[in-house]
């Protein structure tokens, strides 16, 4: 065994990590038991691996603790004040690394629970989540320790472990958007037209940065004035310019995802995800005959029908689930797609006009006229204004058409 191998074998049989990990894999996989919905991710890594960040909540206070427990050892053993063949960070760093190694393992198998307990399986996680969680559990460790070299551990061991949960479970509840961004934990991320905005990934990356360098800097530098002030400097500008990155971000840290689609058919082409792949054919062969039908109706489809986000007006969206492939389903995901999104909502509610065209939509979609008049929104108008449709010319239903799905973008109170 070599050197560094077998000195990296005895920090590791020496740390708190052991414990540590022990107990964090355990609530883990009793978070990941009572979170997973199993099948709802429609076969979407991104989603699985955000669903798995859940985890951080769980690890980032137990890394934090470690870390403090790991840093008080440090200074007990006085190592950072022999003569030495490593420097102080260095040796910090050796110290502090298998906590975030073996928080990061745990977090990797969480990863794969979720996927066994869903849609997806065994599968790769997102490149982008892991690292904004990895870069979470370095900051959390980094802070442990900082906490470690000022306090006692009676104090700061339970200081660590309490201070970052209670940081990590208050933040999604504050009005500061910008703060749930910054924790390592994409809950909120992604159904499969979006993905983890890159501003989440560099903004946790930066403060992990600082934060390391601070608590090399506060460990190992027996708290030298000129350390602790560019300590203090170095995480206060990391800080701000990370909040800057996220900033513009709402409730989801998620951007339009960039993935390139996988695009078959003619009339209408037809483009899902690279997850979706191996549904592209029956896609294609069902958008083709409702586009069909929709043009012996007098109504003219968008020639592109696409799972990304789109202009409504050009492109046809949709979504299919893997894990329901029916003709009838597959079917009504196509047909309920061309019902627009309501902009107007919260400005005022729904209209007969927007009542009659989802009407005639489920309707298309497969619902029989029995379970259309038992919903309690279809009342006698709607009825009367679904017979009216149905007796008219081609060219005047398309004209209906056209006006019906304007609608919703016509904001009258």
């Amino acid at each position: 065994m070599s050197p560094r191998f077998s000195g990296w074998f005895l920090v590791i049989r020496r740390n708190c990590i052991k414990v540590g990990a022990g107990i964090a894999l355990l609530f883990a996989v009793l978070a990941v038991l009572v979170i997973v919905d199993p099948g709802t991710y429609n076969v979407y890594a991104t989603a699985g691996t955000g669903a798995a960040s859940f985890t951080i909540n769980i690890l980032g206070p137990i890394a934090a603790a470690c870390g403090a427990y790991e840093a008080h050892r440090l200074q007990c053993a006085r190592l950072l004040l022999t003569v030495r063949v490593r420097s102080r960070a260095v040796v910090v760093l050796w110290q502090l690394g298998p906590i975030v190694v073996g928080m990061f393992l745990v977090f990797l198998i969480c990863t794969q629970l979720v996927g066994v307990l869903s849609d997806l399986g065994f599968y790769i996680p997102d490149v982008a989540v892991a690292l904004s969680a990895l870069a979470g559990l370095v900051i959390y460790t980094g802070i442990g320790a900082i906490l470690g070299a000022v306090l006692v551990p009676a104090i700061a061991v339970p200081a660590a472990l309490v201070g970052v949960y209670l940081w990590l479970a208050f933040s999604p509840t504050s009005e500061l958007l910008w703060l749930r961004h910054l924790t390592g934990v994409s809950f909120d991320c992604c159904v499969n037209e979006f993905e983890l905005d890159g501003a989440v990934l560099a903004a946790t990356v930066l403060l992990a940065a600082a934060t390391v360098f601070a608590a090399c800097t506060v460990v190992g530098g027996r708290f030298a004035p000129k350390g602790l002030v560019s300590a203090v400097v170095a995480v206060i500008a990391a800080l701000l310019v990370a909040v800057q990155l996220v900033d513009h971000l709402g409730p989801a840290p998620v951007a339009p995802r960039s993935t390139a689609m996988v695009c078959a058919g003619e009339h209408p082409r037809v483009c899902l995800w690279p997850e979706h792949a191996a549904e592209i054919d029956a896609t294609v062969l069902m958008a083709t005959a409702i586009s069909y039908e929709f043009k012996e109706a007098g109504i003219q489809l968008p020639a592109t029908a696409s799972e990304a986000i789109a202009d409504p007006e050009t492109t046809w969206p949709f979504a299919v689930h893997p894990l329901d492939m029916s003709e009838s389903a597959l079917r009504r995901r196509l047909v309920m797609g061309l019902i627009p999104a309501d902009t107007c909502a919260g400005v005022r509610g729904l209209t007969t006009p927007d009542i009659t065209l989802m009407a005639w939509v489920m309707l298309k979609a497969g619902m029989s006229r029995e379970d259309l008049d038992s919903n309690p929104m279809v009342d006698q108008l709607v009825a009367d204004q679904l017979k009216i449709i149905d007796a008219m010319s081609p060219t005047e239903r398309g004209d209906w058409w056209r006006t019906a799905r304007s609608a919703p973008q016509t904001c009258v109170q």
